[in-house]
């Protein structure tokens, strides 16, 4: 009988120590999912941003994300799935990956949250949901719209100390029913204004006495207090909660995303120029021509040079040669905008539908003769940019193009 417990006690705490390693595997992958470096994009000047996230458990349902949708619009959400463990871990993976793939079809950002909310209804056995909170910021403008599906509210804190709070719910929670038109609302942000997403296991942490910090004790210590950034900001919040809470278990997931808007200062935007050609291959040699001289007047590398005029090579070329099924006269627009240390390139043309970025880069391990044709081009176009996206508004292809210049040496 003894022999038999101790082999019952071996296999429980061997099925104990594989569970806590598939959990701890779990909660690297899922935090691996949330980014967690920063600064997030050291090249850009126009805003800061930090982010904290700090499960309840090993694996939690809270979540953020951003990134570009193009060179001038940011998007920015953060989420919070019903339950906590595996499913909610799971829940919140699909949440985040559907939200990603929407807005990159540069949706708005109330179709973006009526599309998850679709996906996410749709055969929806769990009965689980999420609240989510999401915009879209215009980096150069500070113009922000969003959706709040069924969130707490988001906090601005004014460059005067003013708090503002986005109590606007535009929708419910994201998973309740298929169907839903969510609605969305419009914020500015001017040069030192932050905005403040959370999840209610801010609000809502409590102390050994069952009292809650509480939307006023947050909102408190928000407005009346200096910050010298998102990241002071957002570990001030997360020390102060630690320290209310003491010695009480940590109940729900904490989570923040902070936002500082600097914006583009007149200072920065140092010159652009616009060029029209028609799709005429002897035509390019007027764009290389120009960004030539405006390069030169400007002092920009040599190798920098030359690397946008085998970009514009390349793009204009295609264009011209694949772009049109017709033998009308059509125009291109090349618009070149330089400030700071950015250069931005638009290429906008009206011919057939096309995302180059998605041509696959060649096999360069294979030989010349076994290589499908295509792809090399584009692939030197992305690897001598830092940034690349493509949309299509208005009939029209619009690539956009990133690159953080030097100086002649």
């Amino acid at each position: 009988m003894e022999r038999k417990l101790e082999k019952a006690f071996e296999t429980i705490s061997v099925q104990k120590e594989r569970m806590e390693h598939e959990l701890n595997v779990g909660h690297e992958i899922q935090m691996g999912l949330v980014p967690l470096i920063f600064p997030a994009y050291p090249n850009h000047k126009e805003f800061n941003l930090h982010g904290f996230i700090k499960p309840a458990k090993e694996l939690g349902g809270d979540f953020y994300d951003y990134g570009f949708v193009d060179d001038e619009h940011f998007f920015f959400c953060i989420g919070d799935v019903s339950d906590k463990g595996v499913a909610s871990a799971l829940f919140m993976a699909v949440t985040k990956t559907l939200f990603k793939h929407n807005i990159a079809q540069h949706k708005s950002i109330s179709q973006v949250m009526s599309d998850i909310n679709n996906e996410i209804s749709f055969e929806n056995t769990s009965n689980m949901f999420v609240t989510l909170f999401g915009g879209i910021m215009n980096i150069k403008t500070g113009a922000i719209t969003y959706t709040n599906a069924g969130h707490n509210p988001t906090l601005i804190r004014r460059k005067n100390g003013e708090l503002e709070k986005l109590t606007d719910l535009h929708g419910p929670v994201i998973g309740a029913m298929e169907g839903l038109n969510y609605r969305e609302g419009k914020t500015t942000l001017i040069k030192g204004d932050v905005i403040l997403m959370f999840t209610d296991g801010i609000t809502e942490a409590k102390n050994i006495s069952k009292e809650m910090y509480s939307d006023a004790k947050l909102e408190q210590l928000f407005s009346e207090n200096e910050y010298t950034s998102p990241q002071n900001l957002v570990h001030s919040i997360a020390d102060s909660v630690a320290e209310f809470a003491g010695e009480a278990e940590q109940s729900d997931d904490i989570t923040m995303l902070a936002i500082e808007y600097i914006g583009v200062s007149d200072e920065d935007r140092i010159d652009e120029f616009v060029i029209k050609i028609t799709n005429d291959i002897n035509e390019i040699g007027k764009v290389t021509q120009t960004f030539k001289e405006f390069s030169t007047k400007h002092e920009l590398a040599k190798t920098d040079t030359g690397k946008f005029n085998i970009v514009f090579d390349e793009i204009l070329n295609n264009i011209i040669n694949y772009g049109y099924q017709d033998d009308l006269i059509h125009y291109i627009e090349i618009q070149v905008e330089l400030y700071g240390n950015h250069l931005n390139v638009k290429v906008i043309d009206d011919g057939e539908q096309f995302n180059p970025l998605n041509i696959p880069p060649p096999d360069v391990t294979l030989d010349l003769n076994e290589r499908e044709l295509g792809g090399l081009g584009i692939h030197m176009v992305k690897k001598f940019m830092d940034q690349a996206f493509y949309a299509y508004r208005d009939k029209k292809n619009i690539l956009t193009l990133v690159k953080h210049i030097n100086k002649k040496q």
